[in-house]
């Protein structure tokens, strides 16, 4: 290849690496801007938690005893057409006697414990009358109740939490530009984080009705945006 074809291609690469020319390509400018929307909604159904615990002097025993009333429990729940009934747990333990531990076999248990435990939905105005009867059929701890929307207003109240958290965080975006006299010129990435939540509450075993009032259900939605300005 003649000389001036090299020091021609020399001059080329060395001029296309130089600082100078670097300095020259604009970086992309990127802001970053989180959104969030929220929506309350009343809720009209409670999920009710609860369950049989019974303890006996051995393993068998203490199952029996927790099967029958479990069986007599479900049959109850049945009759009252709860919705979603399912069964949630079945346990059974060794109580061990802090004062006679030993490595030998069966020596150092007090007693066992079996616990069965289920889980079911009813309308909210219904569940004292229905966990004071699950009492009386049974029901020996009751673990959590947590009151939830109708599924229908639930989706209207997450799409309208997405429309608020955009609508937020563009707003946020547009004002911190139009302070510094500069413009969105397009959104680069988008990241949507929802969650939703309600009340729990916990309530205590009474022989007289069980009052029960349910709260509102918070449905929160955020968008974390990618501006290039």
């Amino acid at each position: 290849m003649p000389y001036k074809k090299l020091l021609c291609i020399a001059f080329a690469a060395v001029f296309l690496s130089s600082p100078l020319l670097a300095q020259n390509v604009e970086p992309s400018r990127l802001l970053h801007v989180t959104g969030r929307g929220e929506i309350s909604l009343p809720t009209v159904y409670t999920e009710i938690r609860l369950g049989v615990d019974r303890h006996a002097k051995t393993a068998g025993e203490a199952h029996r005893e927790a099967a029958k009333e479990s069986d007599r429990l479900v049959r109850f729940l049945k009759s009252k057409k709860v919705m979603d009934l399912q069964t949630t747990g079945i346990s059974l333990q060794p109580i061990y006697d802090s004062s006679k531990l030993s490595s030998a076999s069966e020596v150092g248990i007090r007693e066992y414990r079996a616990v069965n435990t289920v889980v079911f939905r009813v309308k909210t105005e219904d569940a004292g009358t229905v966990i004071d009867g699950a009492v009386k059929e049974g029901a020996s701890r009751i673990d959590r109740l947590t009151f939830l929307p109708e599924l229908a207003e639930l989706e209207k109240a997450r799409k309208e939490a997405l429309r608020r958290a955009v609508s937020d965080a563009k707003t946020q975006a547009e004002t911190v530009l139009s302070v510094l006299n500069l413009s969105i010129k397009e959104i680069v990435q988008i990241h949507v984080d929802e969650s939703g939540s309600g009340p729990i509450l916990q309530t205590e075993m009474r022989m007289v009705q069980t009052p029960v009032v349910g709260g509102n259900a918070t449905v929160t939605a955020r968008v974390t945006l990618q501006v290039k300005y």
